[in-house]
């Protein structure tokens, strides 16, 4: 039976001929039933393309897997593998839209907490933005939070408060520093169901699930933070959850939902799935649930 997909993986910083260690895992896995390709990170961040490997059928979609490309870095390696007669399975557009915030927001403005966000780090022009608010925010840029700096550089208690604005604003733009992706983003906070704490950072972690979906297909739904928790999704909430993946405007995405303290589901994130991590997904149950859909 052909394949519909390949994979590029990162390679090792040190052996551009070896696969970046973070996902060896993946990589031997994904190798079991698919052609897989090695891309350097570091040269792309300077638009350089160092491949390794070849494919014996250029006609499949090819599913990057490695470290967040901004994405004008996208862009150069769709265009790049274009050249050479291969094609990622997201466009650029695609990719941008749903790996920023602003891209997607508007599209499920109804299912998603309250955003307000800037260009730009300009204090002033957030402290301006958060006046006009009320109540708890999260701090995050238009790609991710820093939710493991959850009282210093995330969580804001009360938005009227401009002192603690400031302070919680500056200490994401400082150690996000030139990893700081578009701008400012005020996240509303909403009270979540409680399931514990992160045992490093003492987060508070809340019921949530990464959903993976591939041609508007659901094709994976997995518990966030533990393996042990069961998904308690009603049917009700697996329809919502297929008719939010079949609006999706792009090949392969992941959406992150989290349970409400009053019981319902909300879209917390959106993110590209080909720079999403798999969280509690093992590495088999991912390559598996995407040979499912090679058989369709």
């Amino acid at each position: 039976m052909s394949k519909k997909y390949a994979f590029l993986f990162c390679s090792d910083p040190l052996n551009s001929n070896k696969v970046d260690p973070m996902y060896q895992n993946e990589y031997v896995v994904a190798r079991l039933h698919h052609e897989c390709l090695l891309v350097s990170f570091e040269d792309l961040q300077n638009k350089k393309l160092l491949l390794k490997g070849a494919l014996s059928d250029k006609s499949v979609q090819i599913i990057y897997r490695g470290w967040m490309l901004k994405p004008e870095i996208y862009d150069f390696l769709y265009q790049a593998l274009k050249e050479e007669n291969m094609r990622l399975i997201n466009t650029p557009d695609q990719y941008k839209k749903y790996h920023l915030l602003p891209g997607w927001y508007h599209d499920f403005e109804k299912e998603t907490p309250k955003s307000c966000w800037i260009e730009g780090t300009d204090i002033d022009e957030i402290t301006k933005i958060a006046q006009k608010l009320a109540g708890p925010y999260i701090v995050k840029d238009y790609v991710k939070s820093l939710k493991h700096y959850w009282k210093d550089a995330a969580f804001i208690k009360d938005i009227g408060d401009q002192k603690e604005v400031k302070r919680v604003v500056t200490n994401f733009i400082r150690l996000q520093g030139d990893q700081l992706l578009g701008g400012i983003v005020l996240r509303k906070y909403e009270p979540l169901k409680f399931i514990g704490y992160h045992p490093e950072s003492g987060m508070p972690l809340s019921e949530e699930y990464r959903v993976f979906v591939l041609q508007n297909q659901i094709i994976n739904i997995n518990n966030y933070w533990k393996t042990d928790t069961k998904k308690s999704l009603t049917d009700e909430e697996w329809d919502r959850i297929t008719k939010i993946g079949e609006n999706i405007c792009s090949n392969f995405i992941t959406i992150d939902l989290a349970r409400k303290k009053d019981g319902s589901l909300i879209i917390m994130e959106m993110g590209d799935g080909q720079v999403s991590g798999l969280q509690e997904l093992s590495a088999d149950q991912f390559y598996q649930s995407i040979e499912a859909t090679e058989k369709l």
